[in-house]
């Protein structure tokens, strides 16, 4: 693999090979602007060839609770991509060896992965954990807890109120079961 591979951050064209492989165009400065907080913790490995970037790999970093309660730090493998242009030549097995290797520095005991072609990482180390499943049920077949009283009501409320509020019900449900994803604390 004749590309450098380099650690970006904040770069919205970093995000071309990516964005192109799932069939997007590039961002503008308004759709940007719009994804810059989802993107705040976002740790990027990126390919450039003569100047024009051609791969990306990107991570967040997030918390991982186990059974019994306890919490690891974890990378969450995201928009992975080669621009149609330079696959197969190695780029992609460069990238990921090299974000694995990230990991591991970074002291961090997880590399986590959702995928839309699963089928392409278990060559990198990544496999199945779990299943996905989507359950619905029809609202005249379901009911609340019996003796379980509702009161109360719901209100929206913008980010910065909301996770004060929420973050307590989340953290209890999460050290009772393991496989619960925290953002990083400074975002949280």
């Amino acid at each position: 693999v004749s590309a450098a591979l380099d650690l970006v951050t904040g770069v919205p064209d970093v995000l071309t090979p990516v964005l192109t492989a799932f069939g997007e165009a590039r961002w503008t400065d308004e759709e940007w602007d719009d994804q810059r907080l989802v993107f705040a913790d976002y740790r990027m490995l990126a390919a450039r060839q003569a100047g024009e970037w051609v791969g990306n790999v990107g991570e967040f970093p997030f918390e991982l609770t186990l059974p019994g309660g306890a919490s690891v730090a974890a990378s969450g493998l995201t928009m992975v991509g080669v621009l149609p242009t330079h696959r197969r030549r190695g780029l992609l097995t460069a990238m990921m060896r090299r974000q694995l290797e990230n990991v591991r520095d970074a002291g961090e005991p997880i590399a986590a992965l959702w995928a839309s072609e699963g089928a392409i990482y278990g060559r990198f180390g990544y496999g199945m954990a779990s299943l996905c499943s989507l359950l619905e049920m029809p609202a005249d077949r379901s009911a609340f807890v019996p003796g379980v009283r509702i009161t109360g009501r719901v209100r929206l409320r913008e980010r910065d109120a909301a996770l004060p509020l929420m973050r307590p019900v989340y953290d209890a449900r999460a050290a009772t079961r393991g496989r619960y994803l925290a953002t990083c604390p400074a975002k949280s």
